[in-house]
């Protein structure tokens, strides 16, 4: 999947909710015109027309920036454990999800919920690559978010202690998390204070905006020395702000 395909896909839930929204509307006028001649009761339709113009205008939107991405693509993936800069899209669906994109346009990986069978308070989010491969689980308490590799084995976790938010390793504190109050911009900072990775709105490369439209859509950026668990880790960052704080 590239960027270009999921703005496709945006495009086609706008244009659907387009029509399901003018067919009210053609409906009133049909009877209007047919039974009723009332020239009061033809304002009734100027509702669902009106939210059908703006979903076409959001289809029409979107599917330029799939044909734009489409052009840019880069045609080259990568694994998700080997990217240092991971585009974020938050897909609003039935089953909410966190869409995954290289600096290349094409998807790496995606968080989604998976509490199927779990209680409110634990629930359970996967992370897969770009192939659908799973790469780690992370299971919200009331204590954290703890994380776990696609072997089962616990790696640590994301807890809030004392005010403050710290990411543990096996009951060793490795990060904390600085955040700030009024918009988009978190930083995990190492026990020695050095920045080990970032997310943040508003803030996007020069060369993204080719894929993505939106120039303020997160980006969430890891060091490139860190450990592949230490990146699994830093994940359970995008599990609190996109699914648990949303």
């Amino acid at each position: 999947m590239k960027i270009a395909d999921y703005y496709f896909q945006c495009s086609k839930a706008s244009l659907n909710s387009s029509l399901l929204f003018l067919f009210p509307g053609i409906m009133l006028i049909i009877l209007n015109i047919l039974f009723w001649d009332n020239k009061q009761a033809m304002m009734l339709c100027l509702p669902s027309v009106s939210v059908s113009i703006i979903y076409f205008q959001q289809h029409l939107m979107d599917q330029k920036k799939a044909f734009n991405a489409a052009h840019a693509y880069g045609g080259h993936l990568e694994h998700f454990l080997n990217e240092n800069s991971i585009l974020l899209f938050y897909e609003a669906k039935l089953n909410p999800g966190l869409l995954l994109f290289s600096k290349n346009g094409a998807k790496v990986g995606e968080l989604r919920n998976n509490s199927r069978g779990l209680p409110l308070f634990r629930r359970k989010y996967e992370l897969t690559d770009g192939q659908g491969c799973l790469l780690a689980h992370y299971i919200n308490t009331p204590k954290g978010t703890l994380v776990y590799d696609s072997a089962g084995r616990q790696l640590g976790g994301l807890f809030k202690t004392k005010g403050s938010w710290t990411i543990r390793d096996r009951g060793n504190q490795i990060a904390s998390i600085d955040s700030a109050r009024l918009f988009m911009d978190l930083k995990i900072i190492g026990k020695e204070g050095v920045q080990r990775g970032r997310l943040r709105r508003g803030m996007m490369p020069i060369e993204w905006k080719t894929f993505s439209a939106d120039p303020n859509s997160p980006v969430f950026t890891l060091h490139p020395w860190l450990s592949d668990e230490e990146r699994l880790l830093y994940m359970a960052v995008l599990v609190k702000e996109f699914f648990v704080d949303r």
